[in-house]
């Protein structure tokens, strides 16, 4: 990683007098170690203002007057930082060079807000930073502060299916640049135009907030129109909107980044998002890394964030990836069935799906040589029947009565039941009456666990039948704004039974499914998926669902998200937190901040949630922590 040197002036060019209310970003680890601590509203102000600070002083004494102890420095910390020293929110990938002509003295400061709970907004809009006044300067971290910034809204990404019958009315209709790809379903062979049409699914994604309409069109036994000269297909056209007549062909190989630099270099106006050799403007960049570095959303974070000063141990979370079948000595499981044609599509399909988001993530350190952990939660489980609550604002320690003498933390504003989830019934009246969300992982029947019964008792749990399962209580738990998350295996069958009897039983609806992929700890699939799907995969399944009396487009943002991934812990069946995404798809009363949650089958206790489960302190043994 290399960057240029600091600025002449980096070092002096903040007065003494602003000094009082304002701060400049510490380093990196300091930055990150200091919000973490306080988890107070942020806003960071960045401009070029070592090139000449006299020039650019109004936009810090815009931030300073608002940074006054009557005006929002009770609620606020104020940094102002020249752009050069925006490397620490990513150094491993840092690209901003003053000769690039991403920021001049005469551009817009670039103004960022960080939210308590980590949410990023961006001072501005899609076409790039807004002009800030002291008003709308002080609403905008107002809203944030309060939690009522909305990012802005982006078009749904698609890329629509065109015929010769409608491309008239098309072109003459839309007043937006378009982008159109032909291709030959018969010609071109299933894995050519199944990448294709990923990569024209992640090109969408990409332009969702650009004025370009994408297209595509099968010219399987029809001529293309006139105006178009195709020799060969797959091809992309870009066609201005003010010269619909005189269509441009793509010069490079169809990937992704080649198609939206040729979108780029060919619309009629520079993109809002990317410049003309279709790489991210600064603005775009520095929001996406800002995103990364208060990022909540991985499992060690979130659980960290919940348990305070208390962590998880990181051996936990040393999850390598299983070698490839080459590793193996090319030697095929006797199990494995002969793959289907359309079993490997899907199989391509997927794995070109959750490398592209994998390049999107920033590459992780070199890990330390850590010696393996020693497995507690192998230990036999011996709680009592019993319940408990912990209101007083801090992490409580409970000891346990059996032979082990085991000490299990308990977090702030947590409760749980130490019982059996099928006496759910009998708790009803210890419960509250509704939550808003239901989050449930159930003993699904399958062979792992009753091997591991067989091997060693207490390593597995009780499962349960789908008969069983529908029994439990969950319509009288419910109410019309609840939503409730099942985790599923990758079996069909209980997949199947899952959709059409227990959802209906329950009397729920479903919104989205989608999976949960495991990575190792360098950020790659721990194994690749697999085409047939009776056999390991790298990924489980997460089903959301509402009530079924529910409104019918409530939640359906959710659907917008298409995966999960994070770094699983080597503990059978540990689950990653789910509250810090659900929560900006739920709706709560007007005057209530935080949800009321309830998670059955629980093996860990989370604040704001009531958990239920036979083993439901296993995972807070304090020998698994460290403070």
């Amino acid at each position: 990683m290399v960057w240029e040197q600091a600025p002449p002036n980096f070092k002096t060019f903040f007065p003494e007098k602003y000094k009082d209310r304002l701060q400049r970003l510490p380093y990196r680890d300091n930055m990150r170690k200091s919000w973490e601590i306080h988890k107070r509203p942020a806003l960071i102000m960045l401009h070029v203002f070592a090139d000449d600070f006299g020039a650019l002083e109004k936009w810090v004494e815009m931030a300073y007057q608002l940074a006054a102890p009557e005006d929002l420095r009770q609620e606020m910390d104020f940094y102002v930082e020249d752009l050069w020293l925006a490397y620490i929110f990513n150094t491993n990938d840092y690209s901003f060079f003053r000769r690039d002509g991403g920021c001049s003295v005469d551009s817009l400061p670039l103004i960022y807000a960080i939210a308590a709970t980590g949410e990023v907004f961006f001072f501005g809009d899609l076409a790039g930073p807004k002009l800030p006044k002291l008003k709308s300067l002080r609403d905008f971290c107002e809203r944030v502060i309060k939690r009522k910034e909305r990012k802005p809204v982006c078009i749904k990404p698609k890329v629509e299916d065109i015929d010769l019958a409608s491309w008239n009315e098309l072109i003459y209709a839309s007043d937006e640049d378009i982008a159109l790809c032909f291709y030959n379903s018969l010609q071109n062979g299933t894995e050519v135009n199944t990448s294709l049409k990923i990569n024209l699914d992640r090109l969408a994604d990409k332009l969702k907030q650009e004025s370009v309409s994408l297209f595509k069109m099968d010219i399987r036994g029809i001529s293309p129109p006139k105006k178009f000269c195709l020799d060969s297909v797959p091809a992309l056209f870009v066609l201005q909107k003010s010269r619909k007549h005189i269509p441009q062909r793509c010069k490079y190989e169809l990937g992704i980044w080649t198609m939206l630099r040729f979108v780029a270099e060919n619309s009629s106006q520079e993109l809002h998002y990317y410049n003309r050799r279709g790489h991210q403007k600064l603005h775009a960049k520095l929001l996406t890394h800002i995103k990364d570095f208060f990022d909540l959303s991985d499992s060690t974070k979130l659980i960290n964030e919940a348990y305070g000063e208390f962590q998880l141990k990181s051996e936990l979370f040393q999850f390598q990836a299983k070698k490839t079948l080459q590793e193996n000595g090319g030697k095929k499981s006797r199990k494995r069935k002969r793959n289907a044609s359309e079993d490997r599509t899907s199989c391509l399909e997927d794995l070109q799906l959750v490398n592209g988001y994998l390049e999107l993530l920033t590459k992780p350190l070199e890990p330390e040589d850590t010696p393996p952990i020693a497995r507690y939660w192998e230990d036999a489980y011996n709680v009592p029947q019993l319940h408990g609550a912990n209101e007083s604002g801090r992490m409580q320690r409970f000891q346990g009565q059996d032979d082990a003498r085991c000490v299990y933390l308990i977090p702030n504003r947590s409760k749980f039941f130490n019982h059996n989830v099928d006496n759910l019934p009998a708790l009803l009246h210890q419960l509250l009456p509704t939550y808003d969300l239901i989050v449930l992982d159930p003993p699904w029947r399958n062979k792992y666990i009753r091997r591991l019964k067989r091997a060693k008792q207490e390593l597995g749990y009780s499962m349960l039948s789908n008969d069983q399962l529908s029994l439990l209580p969950l319509s009288r738990l419910t109410h019309p704004r609840s939503l409730v998350a099942i985790w599923c295996t990758n079996s069909t069958q209980h997949q199947v039974a899952l959709e059409q009897q227990l959802l209906p039983s329950w009397r729920l609806r479903l919104v989205h499914k989608l999976r949960w992929y495991k990575l190792s700890t360098d950020l790659q699939l721990i194994a690749p998926p697999q085409a047939d799907l009776s056999q390991k995969q790298p990924y489980e399944m997460l089903y959301v669902a509402c009530r079924s009396d529910a409104h019918e487009d409530y939640a359906k943002d959710i659907q917008k998200t298409d995966l999960l991934l994070s770094v699983p812990s080597i503990v059978h069946s540990h689950k990653p937190p789910l509250l810090h995404w659900i929560r900006d798809h739920m709706q709560l009363e007007e005057d209530q901040k935080d949800p009321n949650c309830l998670e059955l089958f629980a093996r860990y206790l989370q604040p704001h949630f009531t958990s239920i489960g036979l083993e439901v302190l296993k995972l807070m043994d304090e020998r698994l922590y460290e403070v």
